[in-house]
């Protein structure tokens, strides 16, 4: 069985699509588990009027942040595999079975897919830089995101010995990716969107700034950056491209970090053109 685990708060817009994304799974042999996070809107009621006995609701005593609502499921979990979807999110009909499937195939502890992701109009897929066969390293993932959420599966085992950090506001995946891959468990990419992600403009990432985020992480993940220089290094170009707009001056700085750095010729052309973009 797979335990689908849904942190919500405040989403009666859209959570019910959300959840049929999952019921609809060619997957029958599931659970789903929606983790109230002390929602004050209808929310509760939508969920408990749910005709179908697969789904569970949990809801917190007070607000507490998805990564803690994401945890209270894992340990309320019964299904040997847990996968992750969000409540405004919608899951391809044949998702988990094409991602079990494949789990199995490459004998892996976790597999993540791709995602289409729409914004004011444009759909991107994402991760857009990482080939179908191409291996996930700790020095890759370290250089940039490539992991989304709602579109892991893994072993129920490899869930509950990571769980997820509720000190971080954002990159919450990221992080979460990067603690399964350096505790030696087996990650694969299924290099085909299963998932379509609308930004809302009240989500995670529109309200928690990006520098803070960023920073964040590079404290916490300090001696494997250090480790891997060149990760830093892009890390770095990441935050240039992500401040550039508020803050020209602090992107101006951080590609001067970042072209301290030892970079391949592949890496050192994206960063010349980020250069040229924000000069």
């Amino acid at each position: 069985m797979i335990s689908v685990i849904i942190p919500t708060y405040n989403r009666e817009k859209t959570i019910l699509g959300s959840v049929k994304s999952v019921l609809e799974q060619t997957w029958k042999d599931l659970e789903l588990i929606v983790v109230d996070d002390a929602s004050s809107d209808n929310t509760e009621r939508m969920i408990q009027n749910i005709d179908d006995l697969r789904v569970k609701y949990i809801r917190q005593p007070h607000n507490q942040g998805a990564c803690a609502a994401r945890n209270r499921g894992i340990e309320a979990a019964q299904g040997e595999y847990i996968a992750f979807q969000d409540s405004d999110d919608i899951w391809h009909k044949d998702k988990l079975e094409k991602q079990i499937n494949f789990l199995k195939l490459k004998s892996a502890d976790m597999v993540y897919c791709g995602m289409n992701r729409y914004m004011n109009g444009r759909k991107k897929y994402f991760p857009s830089d990482q080939k179908k066969e191409e291996k996930l390293t700790v020095e890759k993932l370290l250089k940039k995101n490539k992991i989304s959420t709602q579109t892991i599966l893994l072993k129920q085992s490899a869930a509950k010995s990571v769980m997820f950090d509720p000190k971080l506001k954002r990159l919450q995946d990221w992080d979460f990716a990067l603690r399964v891959l350096t505790a030696d468990y087996h990650i694969e990419y299924l290099g085909e969107a299963l998932v379509d992600v609308r930004v809302q403009g009240d989500s995670i990432t529109s309200t928690v700034p990006s520098e803070k985020a960023y920073l964040q992480f590079a404290r916490k993940h300090y001696d494997l950056y250090q480790k891997y220089p060149k990760s830093l290094g892009g890390l770095y170009a990441t935050l240039a491209y992500s401040v550039k707009d508020g803050n020209r001056k602090s992107a101006q700085e951080y590609l001067l970090k970042s072209l301290k750095k030892k970079f391949d010729i592949k890496t050192l052309a994206k960063l010349i053109f980020n250069v040229l973009r924000i000069w």
